[in-house]
C-alpha cells in the first residue's frame, strides 16, 4: 500500500513505475467536474478509470475485498473516507469472484486491520496483496465521489 496526496506526487513518482506514474498523470490532468461517472480507458483494458460516487456507512458494513490481476490507486474528489486495509495473510474468504471479476471478498472481521483516512486530493496504492474496504464513513455518513484507477499488474511484471 502507497498513499499519499496528489499535490505531493512529483516527489514520489520516481519511485514507482511508469505504468503508475501513466494513472497519476491522468488524475493529475483530468477535470472530473465535468464527467460522468463510469469507465474511462487510459490505455485499453491494461489501465483504465471507474468514476464513482458512493454512500459511506459503518466499517461493519463494508466488505472487504482484494483483486489478484489488477492494483487499484483509489483517488478522492470529494468527501472523507476511511478505507481499512490489512495483508492477505491468510485472512478468510467470504466469497471468491476471482475468474469472472478479479475481486474476492473477505470476512468482515480481519486481523490485523489498520485504518487510511483518504481526504479530498488523497490517493492510496493497493497492491494485489493488499485487502481493503473502501467506502467506510470518516467520522460521518456521506456521499463520496472517487475515481479509482485499475493497473493490469502484468504491465508491472514485463519489460516496458
Amino acid at each position: 500500500m502507497f498513499i499519499g496526496r496528489l499535490s505531493d506526487w512529483a516527489q514520489e513518482k520516481e519511485l514507482l513505475h511508469p505504468a503508475i506514474h501513466q494513472a497519476m498523470a491522468f488524475l493529475q490532468q483530468t477535470d472530473f467536474s465535468g464527467l460522468e461517472n463510469g469507465r474511462y480507458d487510459i490505455d485499453g483494458d491494461r489501465i483504465f478509470c471507474l468514476l464513482q460516487e458512493a454512500e459511506t456507512a459503518p466499517t461493519a458494513e463494508k466488505r472487504p475485498e482484494a483483486h489478484e490481476r489488477f492494483l487499484d490507486i483509489q483517488y478522492l474528489i470529494h468527501g472523507r473516507e476511511r478505507i481499512g486495509t490489512a495483508r492477505l495473510n491468510g485472512q478468510p474468504v467470504e466469497e471468491d469472484l476471482m475468474s469472472e471479476k478479479d475481486i474476492v471478498f473477505f470476512a468482515r472481521e480481519m486481523t490485523d486491520e489498520i485504518d487510511v483516512i483518504l481526504e479530498e486530493g488523497m490517493y492510496a496504492l493497493f497492491t494485489p496483496q493488499d485487502i481493503h474496504r473502501p467506502c467506510c464513513e470518516a467520522g460521518s455518513n456521506m456521499t463520496i465521489r472517487k475515481a479509482v484507477i485499475k493497473i493490469d499488474s502484468h504491465i508491472l511484471k514485463s519489460a516496458e
